[in-house]
């Protein structure tokens, strides 16, 4: 059985979410050698995992029936959300973006529904805009 710690060398040789799997039997269970349950988007998995590397990056695992996905991250979203959301997660960095502005809107106009509707477009062009480029 090999160890996490022998296999993260080779995740991080691979682009940032760039999925390697993984069958279950050639690794022991993620919490074994110090990764933590957390939260992913929805695809199908089990639970999610991550260890955080010492250089802010993460392994972010999931664990399906037979296997587990593994791939890096540039930020850990437990110890920076915000760009975790910019350079891992652009869809929910756009999201916030849009529901900020939307709320900002709402708050700010007499009509509070053309207010929202403007200030959520605003906002989601906004997210877009302060998007990194795709090289870091």
């Amino acid at each position: 059985m090999n160890s996490w710690i022998k296999i993260i060398p080779s995740i991080l040789q691979k682009p940032p979410h760039a999925d390697v799997s993984i069958p279950k039997h050639l690794v022991p269970e993620p919490t074994q050698e110090g990764f933590r349950e957390t939260m992913g988007d929805l695809q199908g998995q089990k639970k999610d995992y991550e260890l955080t590397l010492q250089d802010g990056k993460r392994i972010h695992v999931r664990k399906f029936d037979k296997y587990y996905r593994v791939h890096w991250d540039w930020f850990s979203p437990a110890i920076d959300p915000i760009n975790h959301m910019r350079y891992d997660a652009p869809h929910w960095w756009i999201a916030s973006c849009a529901i900020g502005g939307a709320g900002l809107g709402g708050l700010c106009c007499k009509d509070r529904t053309a207010g929202a509707i403007a200030g959520g477009l605003i906002g989601a062009l906004a997210g877009i805009l302060s998007l990194p480029s795709k090289s870091k």
